[in-house]
């Protein structure tokens, strides 16, 4: 039963630190991508 709950709560771990790098970076690229855009059309 311990095993299982570490094993649970490091993938749980992982996943939140995962979904929110992956969030971060989107947000990171969607910053930096929108200026770019915009000066481009003008």
């Amino acid at each position: 039963m311990d095993f299982k709950r570490k094993i649970g709560g490091l993938m749980a771990l992982l996943s939140i630190l995962f979904i929110n790098s992956g969030t971060a970076s989107m947000l990171a690229v969607g910053t930096e991508d929108m200026p770019k855009s915009l000066k481009n059309k003008r």
